[in-house]
Parts: structure tokens; C-alpha cells; sequence
């Protein structure tokens, strides 16, 4: 079982989250994808049965680059299918509930060592589980506040302004992020793939994912041949590996695995399931309780537990 597998390397990550460990961690940042909602019955995007699967049955001809029916360009040449996608998207969130992985968040910052928590979601579930406007950064807007961002548009300017506040180019250790946790993600997308590269070499990086195997290459990881994917993304033909951030240039690709940073650990596991046993191990399971029975309490069908 997974749990059993990965029982060191999440202990190993707990040890450091208790207060007066060595190389304590305090400052978290936790940069969250589609698979963190999916225990709350909202479906992934690119896994077999997922969104991407539905609208390709309907709209076959797009079924080799669905991330084009996402698009701003689709959007205004076909506004009313465009419509009906965005009402599909609206559907699968409109009752769903926080899961015991936005709720860590939440603990987090209770516990005074959450950063930020950038995530690719729009179903504002990070707020609704009660983390704080100014540590959420919710870089494709939100369905609540009806401001999805498309492919081929522009991350909102916090996005950026985030990024700058978080990771600034010359921070070096302690005054620098310790943890960033990679949550639920493949990081297929730009900009926000680059986020987990921006952290000091120093910095822990913990990617929890179902398939980790898939997050360690991405569109961008063989510039000289750009899949259909990848140009799918863009209204330009041959999209850059990397970018900058304000004055900062930071790669695009995928890192993972391969040992640019001192500590670093795939955990192929359900995010629900990892947060069980983070909250286990750092002696949490009471005060997480009683989070999750106050949000249930106001959330009767909240899947936290």
C-alpha cells in the first residue's frame, strides 16, 4: 500500500515541521493542482475519464488538443460553446466541499508557517475551507468570482506580485521558503509549472501525486520538439522553456528527479491519504479534528475527514 510505502519519507518530512527541530521548517508554500478536488467529486483534467475526456466526446475534433476548447481564441470565435463548456465546468463544482487537503492548508496557517498557497483551481475551495485572501493566490481565477483565466490570457497580476514576495532572487537561507509542497498537479502548464523550480536549492521539495512518473518530463522539456500540447497553450508556435518572473528567469521544464535540490521526495499517493499521514505524524490528529468538525459542522457535506 501506498501508505505503508512512503511512511519513512513522510515521518522524515514531519520531523521537521515540529517546533525546535532541527532545520525547522517555517515557511510552507504549497502550489496545488486539480487533483487535491477530486476527492470532492470534481474531476481532473487530464486523467482517463476526466474533463478533458467529456468535452472530447463532444467536440471529437479536438479531441488530440482539448486544451484549445479552454482557450480565449475558441472562446471568441464559438461563444456559445464556449458557453456550454464553462457551464460544465461550473456544474461538477457547484456542490463541492474542501477535502482534507485544503483543510491542511488551513492548519498550516493556524500553525503560523504557511507562506502561500498558489494553486491552478478554479473552484475556490481553498477559501471556502478558510484560508486567508491574502496567503491564497489562485492563479486561474475562480468560478465564484467569474474570473477564469483562459489559455492564451494572462495570469492575474498577484500571481506575479506573489512570485516576487515569496521568492526573491537573492534569498538565502533561513529567510528564504524550506518547504514547497507540490500538490495534486502534473505541472503541464505555464507559467505555473515553473513555480515549484523558483525555490533555493536548499528548499525541500515534496511532490504528491498520483503517477509521478508523468510530472518529470512536461511539454517544455525538449524545446526542440514542441508537442501538440504544448503549442495548444499558446497562440505562439514555439513557446519559450522558460520565462521570467519580474526580473528572474526560471525554467519551465520539469526538475523533478533530477537532484538539483539538496532534499527532494515523489510521493505517488492520493493527496487525502498524505495529508492522514502528515497530520498523524506531526502529533496534529486532534487539532485536525477539530477543524474538520467545525468546518462539517458548518458544511454538512464536507468530505474532510
Amino acid at each position: 500500500m501506498a501508505a505503508a510505502r512512503y511512511d519513512g519519507v513522510v515521518s522524515l518530512i514531519a520531523s521537521r515541521m515540529l517546533p525546535r527541530a532541527e532545520g525547522q521548517i517555517r515557511r510552507v508554500v504549497v502550489a496545488a493542482g486539480a487533483g487535491v478536488s477530486t476527492g470532492a467529486g470534481i474531476p481532473d483534467f487530464r486523467s482517463h475519464g476526466g474533463f478533458f475526456d467529456t468535452v472530447a466526446q463532444l467536440y471529437p475534433q479536438y479531441a488530440c488538443a482539448a486544451e484549445q476548447l479552454l482557450s480565449r481564441s475558441f472562446a471568441e470565435a464559438h461563444p456559445a460553446d464556449s458557453a456550454k463548456i464553462r457551464q460544465l465546468v461550473e456544474t461538477s463544482m457547484a456542490k463541492a466541499k474542501p477535502t482534507a487537503s485544503h483543510l491542511l492548508c488551513t492548519l498550516l496557517q493556524q500553525k503560523g508557517i504557511l507562506q502561500r498557497v498558489y494553486t491552478q483551481n478554479v473552484d475556490g475551495l481553498y477559501a471556502a475551507a478558510g484560508v486567508r485572501e491574502d496567503l491564497l493566490v489562485e492563479a486561474h481565477g475562480s468560478v465564484r468570482k467569474n474570473n477564469i483565466v483562459l489559455y492564451e490570457d494572462s495570469l492575474p497580476a498577484e500571481f506575479y506580485a506573489a512570485v516576487a514576495q515569496d521568492f526573491p532572487q537573492n534569498a538565502r537561507p533561513p529567510d528564504c521558503v524550506d518547504l514547497m509542497l507540490v500538490m495534486g498537479t502534473s505541472l503541464q502548464v505555464a507559467p505555473f509549472c515553473a513555480v515549484p523550480n523558483l525555490g533555493h536549492r536548499h528548499c525541500m521539495r515534496v511532490l504528491v501525486t498520483k503517477d509521478v512518473a508523468a510530472c518529470t518530463t512536461n511539454p517544455f522539456s525538449a524545446p526542440k520538439k514542441w508537442s501538440d500540447e504544448a503549442l495548444a497553450m499558446y497562440s505562439e508556435s514555439r513557446p519559450a522553456p522558460s520565462l521570467k518572473f519580474g526580473s528572474r528567469a526560471v525554467s519551465l521544464q520539469s526538475w523533478w528527479g533530477k537532484r538539483r535540490w539538496k532534499s527532494e521526495f515523489l510521493v505517488d499517493m492520493d493527496t487525502d491519504l498524505f495529508t492522514q499521514l502528515l497530520v498523524r505524524h506531526c502529533g496534529w490528529t486532534d487539532e485536525f479534528a477539530v477543524l474538520c468538525e467545525h468546518y462539517s459542522h458548518h458544511n454538512p457535506s464536507s468530505v474532510c475527514l
